[in-house]
């Protein structure tokens, strides 16, 4: 039947079957507002079904653009305590009458201190260095699991202290003997090794923050940024030490910055 032809009150009952909202692009189960959350695209504007008090009605979502929408973002555990320091007084040799590496290192480098490592390369020491006596004694300094027990050399092992979020971590390195076995949980203030026996018995602490799957980045982080008040304490005691004994006035802070980035460890 051509269209022309038709009767007019067929024309209007034909333009009530289509009604222009259609045509328009609802995308919902009905043109309607019946359920709050619904959908629907008029124009291409996005407009969603709102309650406001008892009453639904499509509202503009925000810029007009999409409808709105939770995103759930990855979110940094809050940092570890560190509540007991990694040595104790008793291991802590400050009377060897040696430097080691600087003139103001006898028994304890400062975060971040920057020494030669080899000639014309200069790095930035990412951890807490001491000295220590032979078979010195070696805490956890936090709740955690020994994770990881790496053989670096007879006698010269690291391993790693994990809290379990992913992000945080203690790094042992240089340490002799172990007294609990990876994947043991330990407690802070336990005993879990003795220190290398070696010329200069030295030993490292650091903490690594890696946030490299939420953000992107990863850094080294001064202890002390982490610590107690008695962990801090102990430490500003042992930099006392190693000053004392220092030829050129020592370190002005166990943190000589809060941070270090390990992809520039050897960087300006």
């Amino acid at each position: 039947m051509n269209r022309r032809h038709l009767p007019a009150r067929v024309l209007v009952v034909a333009a009530l079957v289509f009604p222009p909202s259609f045509s328009e692009g609802v995308n919902a189960a009905s043109g309607r507002c019946t359920k709050v959350g619904n959908v629907r695209t008029i124009k291409g504007i996005k407009q969603v079904c709102t309650a406001t008090g008892k009453t639904l009605s499509w509202k503009t979502s925000p810029k007009g653009t999409s409808a709105p929408s939770t995103i759930r973002r990855p979110v940094v555990p809050a940092a570890p305590v560190l509540s007991h320091p990694p040595i104790d007084s008793e291991g802590l040799d400050c009377d060897s009458g040696l430097p080691m590496v600087t003139a103001r290192y006898y028994c304890f480098s400062s975060f971040a201190d920057r020494v030669l490592e080899s000639p014309g390369r200069l790095k930035w020491l990412p951890h807490y260095t001491y000295r220590l006596r032979p078979n010195a004694k070696i805490y956890a300094a936090m709740d955690g699991t020994i994770k990881r027990i790496i053989t670096q050399e007879p006698d010269d092992l690291e391993f790693w202290l994990d809290n379990g979020d992913d992000v945080w971590m203690l790094v042992y390195d240089h340490v002799a003997t172990m007294r609990v076995a990876e994947g043991a949980k330990v407690k802070a203030g336990d005993w879990i090794a003795t220190s290398l026996n070696e010329i200069t018995h030295r030993f490292e602490f650091q903490v690594n923050k890696d946030t490299r799957r939420i953000d992107n980045t990863s850094w080294h982080i001064c202890p002390r940024t982490l610590g107690t008040a008695s962990f801090n304490s102990f430490h500003e005691s042992v930099l006392a030490s190693n000053n004392a004994r220092a030829t050129d006035g020592g370190f002005a802070s166990v943190c000589m910055a809060e941070n270090v980035d390990p992809e520039n460890l050897y960087g300006s």
